[in-house]
């Protein structure tokens, strides 16, 4: 069980938490180190504890013409590059199509009015809180994807 939840973690990371855990279980508190482990486990992500979190800034110029002719407006965002890749992955993944061939074109931060990012579908139940987010747009060459996603890119939506 334990080497399940120290999985995520780096080879050097998990033989620390495994040896800390060993002198623990000598003094019999184990138990509140696990517990310990789970909750950081249910409140952070593993991965994001193991890696640096960078950021992709979006910018493009009002005036210039995307692929339909149509202006694109004026947008610069910081967005963790986790969130577009997993964006990128996700729309990848639906289209067949090569990473390499969806360019970001625009993200910008949007608050949500609910945990389905206001794209419920039919008897769908969503939190009824306010989430912050993004509104992100890919394109290739003929066609273009609108994501709605939270911040940590965690719940995305697909608008149709």
């Amino acid at each position: 069980m334990r080497h399940l939840l120290l999985q995520p973690f780096s080879a050097p990371l998990r033989s620390r938490f495994l040896s800390v855990l060993q002198r623990l279980k000598r003094v019999g508190l184990s138990i509140v180190f696990l517990e310990l482990l789970l909750l950081l486990g249910l409140l952070l992500p593993f991965r994001a504890l193991a890696q640096p979190i960078t950021f992709v800034t979006v910018g493009t110029t009002l005036g210039r013409q995307n692929f339909a002719g149509q202006s694109i407006a004026s947008v610069t965002s910081e967005m963790p590059a986790i969130v577009v890749a997993r964006l990128r992955q996700d729309l990848s993944q639906r289209t067949q199509l090569p990473l390499a061939k969806l360019k970001l074109i625009e993200a910008k931060p949007k608050t949500w009015n609910d945990g389905c990012l206001d794209m419920a579908a039919p008897e769908e139940i969503c939190t009824q809180a306010l989430v912050k987010g993004w509104r992100v747009v890919f394109a290739n060459a003929n066609q273009r994807w609108i994501y709605r996603t939270d911040h940590q890119g965690r719940i995305l939506r697909l608008e149709r």
